[in-house]
C-alpha cells in the first residue's frame, strides 16, 4: 500500500493542529473562570501554575507549527514553487528542532500532571506510586535522549521515518503510553473501589461521571499515543499527522478534565452535604480508608469515604472536599443518628 508523501502529512498535521489547538482555546476560559471561582476556596497553587504552563507550550507550538508550514509551503526568494521535501528533510533546523522539544516538553508535563493526580486520589501513598514515578523518570530519559539524537541527526538524504531519531522517538511514546495507562487504571480502580463502598448510600450515579470522564480523557489521549507508536513503528509518514494533533490534545485533555468534572460538582452540589452526613455516620470505621485501612505513607490519618468520594468529584482540586466533609461531620455531632 503506498504511503502518503511527507509534505502532505506534514501539512495535514498543520490542519489537525490549527483545529485541535482551537478547541483547547475554546475550553480554555471556561478552565480560568473555574480557577477564578475557587480561588476563594484555597485553590491548590499547583493546578494554575499548571495550567499557565501548557497554555504557554501549546500556544508555542502553535505559533511555531505556522512558521514551519509558511516556510515549508511558501516561495522563496530565486524559486518558482515551494519544496517542501526538502525543507522537511532537515530534521535538525531551527524550527524543526524548537518543535520538538515543546511538543516534548508539552508530553512531559503531562505525564506528570496524570502521576501527580493518582498520587493525590491515593492518599499520598509513595508504594502505590513508586512505579508511575518510576515510569516518569524513564519517559523523560527517552525524550530527552530522543532531543539528543534530532540535534545531533542533521539532514536525512534517505527516509525520514528510518533515520534513528524515530526510534528513539517511538521508545518515548511507548513509555508515555505505559505510563497513561497505569495512572488511569490506578484512578479508575480508586472510583471503582468508591462506588462498591457507598453505592447502599449514594447510588452509582455520582461517582459513575467521574469514572466516565477519567476513562474518556484517558482514552482519547491514550488513543492518539498508540496511533503514533503503531504508525512509527511501520515506518509511515502519517506518523507527522498524528504528531500534529499531540500538542492540542494534549491541553484538551487537561482543560476538559477540570470543566467536565466542576460540572459534575455543581450539578450535585445541593445533596453534598446530606451525602456527607450519611457516610459518616453510616459507614464504620473500617471503611474508612476505602480500600487501605492503615495510615497513609506519610503519617496523616486516614480519611472518610466521603472525602474520597469528594476527592474524586473535584479532582484535582481536595480543597473543597475537605470543607464539606467537615461541614457533614458538624452536622453527625449536632444531630444524633
Amino acid at each position: 500500500m503506498p504511503d502518503i508523501y511527507v509534505a502532505n502529512a506534514q501539512l495535514l498535521g498543520v490542519f489537525c493542529e490549527v483545529f485541535t489547538t482551537g478547541i483547547y482555546f475554546a475550553y480554555l476560559p471556561r478552565c480560568v473562570s473555574i480557577w477564578r471561582r475557587k480561588r476563594r476556596q484555597e485553590l491548590p497553587l499547583w493546578l494554575p501554575i499548571a495550567g499557565f504552563v501548557i497554555f504557554l507550550l501549546a500556544t508555542a507550538n502553535f505559533f511555531t507549527e505556522m512558521v514551519i508550514g509558511y516556510a515549508a509551503f511558501g516561495i522563496r526568494p530565486g524559486e518558482t514553487r515551494p519544496d517542501p521535501t526538502t525543507f522537511f528533510a532537515d530534521v535538525s533546523s531551527p524550527t524543526s528542532l524548537t518543535k520538538g522539544v515543546l511538543t516534548a516538553l508539552l508530553a512531559m508535563v503531562s505525564d506528570f500532571i496524570i502521576v501527580f493526580r493518582a498520587w493525590v486520589i491515593w492518599d499520598y501513598n509513595l508504594w502505590v506510586i513508586s512505579l508511575p514515578v518510576g515510569l516518569l523518570v524513564t519517559t523523560w530519559a527517552l525524550g530527552v535522549w530522543a532531543l539528543w539524537t534530532e540535534f545531533e541527526t542533521g539532514i536525512q538524504h534517505t527516509d525520514i521515518m528510518l533515520a534513528e531519531v524515530s526510534v528513539r522517538v517511538r521508545y518515548f511514546f511507548i513509555t508515555t503510553f505505559v505510563l497513561n495507562i497505569l495512572c488511569a487504571s490506578l484512578i479508575c480502580w480508586k472510583v471503582w473501589c468508591v462506588v462498591r463502598q457507598t453505592a447502599p448510600i449514594l447510588g452509582k450515579n455520582r461517582p459513575s461521571k467521574v469514572l466516565a470522564i477519567v476513562v474518556e480523557t484517558a482514552s482519547i489521549y491514550c488513543a492518539l499515543l498508540l496511533a503514533l507508536i503503531i504508525s512509527d513503528s511501520v515506518g509511515s509518514n502519517i506518523f507527522f499527522t498524528f504528531l500534529g494533533m499531540l500538542p492540542g490534545i494534549t491541553a484538551i485533555v487537561f482543560t476538559v478534565l477540570i470543566v467536565r468534572a466542576s460540572n459534575v460538582v455543581r450539578a450535585s452540589q445541593a445533596n453534598t452535604r446530606s451525602i456527607s452526613l450519611h457516610i459518616s455516620a453510616v459507614l464504620p470505621h473500617t471503611l474508612h480508608s476505602t480500600v487501605d485501612p492503615h495510615p497513609t505513607s506519610h503519617g496523616a490519618p486516614p480519611r472518610l469515604a466521603s472525602e474520597v468520594l469528594a476527592d474524586l468529584e473535584r479532582m484535582p482540586s481536595e480543597s473543597e472536599s475537605e470543607t464539606e466533609s467537615d461541614l457533614g461531620s458538624d452536622q453527625v455531632e449536632k444531630s444524633p443518628v
